[in-house]
């Protein structure tokens, strides 16, 4: 089972999916995105994990 995630949270999973983000993704959304393993940081930029691609497949 999926642990919920905010409309917010989704939708910087589909920015992530797109493209890299840097400075413009909320402490609070980045900082609960990596600990669910949704994303990870790498050189200051956040990324979408493996983990978060194949949530965002689910569509919810």
């Amino acid at each position: 089972m999926n642990v919920h995630l905010s409309e917010d949270e989704f939708a910087t999973l589909k920015q992530l999916s797109m493209s890299f983000a840097r400075g413009t993704v909320g402490l609070r959304i980045s900082d609960r995105l990596k600990a669910l393993g949704y994303a990870s940081e790498i050189m200051g930029s956040l990324i979408i994990t493996d983990k978060g691609s194949a949530r965002l497949a689910t569509g919810e």
